[in-house]
């Protein structure tokens, strides 16, 4: 009985037996033996006359079931073949049409595509530096508003106060040019004054030669700078020798300790990094803020666990000069994000407007395709004529457009790496 059991439910489809199979199996042994207790052998033979009859019906039916809902995905895959077919025909016998939607959906794709990344990249503050979310911003307030500016004393108070940052680097904000002479025509150069790890800080490390070390930030340290790679390239030829030779800067010797990497640019475009001593410039000077704070907090510290060690040297510093910083603190912003801060509201508006160019192109694909039906109206009208329902028409129609979208598509999204690059070629990073 059993095995007459499996042979009947066998007959079902493989979909309809891995659904239902045991649970009919054990139903009908069940009902087996309940019959066979009540009504003996002769009640379980009369009971299976019928259950095979009812068994071998419904696996007629669904198999009848299953293969009408195989052929109808055929016969859609078919469908869908043939329109495709008939588009690319129609397609070939207008060829200008063709190139011109083409064209014109590329070209808006692969604009658009373009700008957004650009922009999305800028908005979202991706900096080239490893580990981007440890690095911190430290800008002075004053009763809550916010300079983008410290001074000198007030950075070392911070650095040595805290234990939350690996390193807690400085850079003199605003560029200061310096006149280059010597074997060449003199030349003025935009310069930066950096404290000694400020690119350990960043984790960059330099295309040729090396960075500061500490000695060379002492009052009597010796006159050495970094070049930026295209002033290396500029002024010494690109030659890897150049790293120890010494040019004259501002009148003074200065001995070339390093080359920084081709991409690299922090907040300005500089080509000479000269490290920073203390007794020059305004570094004693407690109310002279002209200094950027750049640090990089320890693994695992977060920037709201910084600030509040940041606070308490604030408080600090609020007593013992009342005069001069009663409402003065530090706020700790991220790196990435503080450097686009200025520019985001302007870059969302560039972001808006630059979606534009995709609604142009379409509208202006959208004006050709309904122009093109209509000149394909008697077409149209035969094809219903000769039997054909609005639902097949429209059909055909959508594929002409997928098919175009498609091409239009791929086109732009070749369009768009090649701008893509060809932009981060020609725009400092």
């Amino acid at each position: 009985m059993k095995r007459v059991l499996r042979w009947a439910l066998g007959l079902f489809p493989r979909s309809f037996r891995n659904r239902y199979e045991d649970e009919l199996y054990q139903y009908l042994l069940l009902k087996t033996r309940v019959v066979r207790d009540r009504y003996g052998l002769v009640g379980v033979l009369r009971m299976w006359r019928f259950q095979l009859y009812d068994l071998l019906r419904s696996a007629w039916s669904e198999r009848a079931a299953e293969y009408s809902q195989r052929k109808r995905k055929i016969n859609m895959i078919e469908d869908l073949l043939r329109d495709v077919q008939l588009t690319f025909r129609k397609l070939a016998k207008t060829p200008g049409f063709f190139f011109i939607t083409t064209s014109i959906l590329a070209l808006g794709i692969g604009a658009t595509v373009t700008m957004f990344s650009i922009l999305d990249a800028a908005l979202s503050g991706a900096t080239p530096f490893p580990n981007p979310e440890e690095l911190v911003l430290g800008r002075a307030t004053f009763e809550g508003r916010i300079n983008p500016t410290v001074s000198f004393p007030d950075y070392l108070e911070y650095r040595d106060g805290t234990d939350a940052f690996h390193s807690l680097a400085l850079v003199r904000n605003g560029l200061q040019n310096h006149t280059v002479t010597g074997a060449r025509d003199p030349e003025r150069i935009p310069g930066q004054w950096i404290s000694v790890d400020l690119f350990s800080t960043l984790r960059v490390t330099p295309h040729l030669g090396r960075g500061f070390i500490m000695d060379e930030a002492e009052p009597a340290g010796p006159s050495v700078g970094i070049v930026s790679h295209r002033f290396w390239q500029r002024y010494f030829g690109g030659n890897p020798e150049a790293v120890g030779q010494t040019m004259v800067v501002d009148g003074a010797p200065l001995t070339v300790i390093g080359v920084m990497p081709p991409s690299f640019r922090f907040h300005q475009d500089v080509d000479l990094w000269l490290p920073i001593r203390e007794g020059v410039l305004d570094t004693e000077r407690r109310d002279s803020h002209s200094w950027l704070i750049v640090g990089r907090m320890r693994p695992g510290v977060s920037v709201e666990e910084a600030q509040l060690q940041v606070e308490v040297v604030a408080r600090r510093l609020s007593q013992t000069y009342s005069s001069t910083h009663s409402t003065k603190s530090l706020l700790l912003t991220r790196l990435d994000s503080a450097l686009v801060e200025p520019y985001r509201p302007t870059l969302l508006i560039l972001m808006a407007a630059t979606s534009l160019i995709l609604l142009i192109a379409c509208g202006n694909v959208a004006g050709l395709l309904l122009a093109r039906n209509s000149a394909r109206r008697s077409e149209l009208a035969l094809r219903v004529a000769l039997g054909a329902s609005c639902r097949r028409v429209g059909r055909q129609l959508l594929t002409e457009s997928l098919v175009l979208a498609l091409f239009g598509g791929v086109a732009g999204t070749i369009l768009a790496l090649w701008l893509k690059g060809l932009v981060i070629r020609y725009l400092p990073v």
